[in-house]
């Protein structure tokens, strides 16, 4: 997902956003939402539809509230902020580890069953 910050008010902001526009991905459709993380709203230009980052941004802030954090970015939340992340970063590694599991056991099923299917092969053929 290619998501970039899109803050608008002042022409350093205006400049920004307009770099931006011209460095979106080519080839897919860009999309322009509002999210709530921690109490801060922010604007997104991104790759994925809104609703797609509604829920990222719902996921984090119930990340945040499970680590002990209240609505809100205090100083204090920054910690939890950061205690969330590592925490969705954590389990983004686990998603990980398991996918190349899966995708090393594909390719040994892949395998055999090639092997299997040029064994019949030779046994049909004689």
């Amino acid at each position: 997902m290619t998501t970039k910050h899109a803050d608008s008010g002042s022409p350093e902001h205006a400049k920004k956003a307009e770099n931006m526009a011209s460095s979106q991905p080519s080839g897919g459709e860009v999309y322009s939402t509002k999210v709530t993380v921690c109490g801060e709203t922010v604007q997104l230009r991104t790759d994925q539809p809104p609703e797609v980052v509604q829920r990222l941004a719902a996921y984090i802030n119930l990340k945040v509230k499970q680590a002990g954090g209240a609505p809100g970015l205090a100083a204090e939340n920054l910690r939890v902020l950061a205690l969330a992340s590592l925490g969705v970063a954590g389990e983004l590694f686990e998603a990980n580890a398991k996918l190349e599991e899966q995708k090393t056991s594909n390719s040994r099923m892949l395998a055999k069953a090639q092997s299997l299917n040029e064994s019949l092969d030779r046994a049909l053929a004689h």
